[in-house]
């Protein structure tokens, strides 16, 4: 009786707390299709019809994060065109 009673409690929380995951899941799914609708965020990857992936559960890698940062200030184009020396030993140079 004492494990069903555990089995049933740990249930109802899961009822009362899914509608806050799921919530939570859709405000950042809106804030990364706005992110990627003023052309700021891309993903990480490309569904088969084309969407893309975000991968929001994960923290971004600082590569990520300085292209976000680029992509913001309107340097997107000049940083691909431009060659700049970095003194950041783990990325390609």
């Amino acid at each position: 009786m004492k494990r069903f009673c555990s089995i049933l409690l740990v249930l109802a929380l899961l009822c009362a707390l899914a509608p806050f995951a799921l919530a939570a899941g859709s405000e950042e799914l809106a804030a990364a299709e706005a992110l990627h609708a003023l052309g700021l965020f891309e993903g990480a990857a490309a569904n088969p019809d084309g969407s893309p992936v975000y991968e929001l559960d994960r923290q971004p890698a600082r590569h990520e994060a300085v292209t976000m940062l680029v992509r913001l200030l309107g340097a997107d184009a000049e940083a691909k065109t431009g060659t700049r020396e970095t003194p950041f030993t783990d990325v390609d140079k």
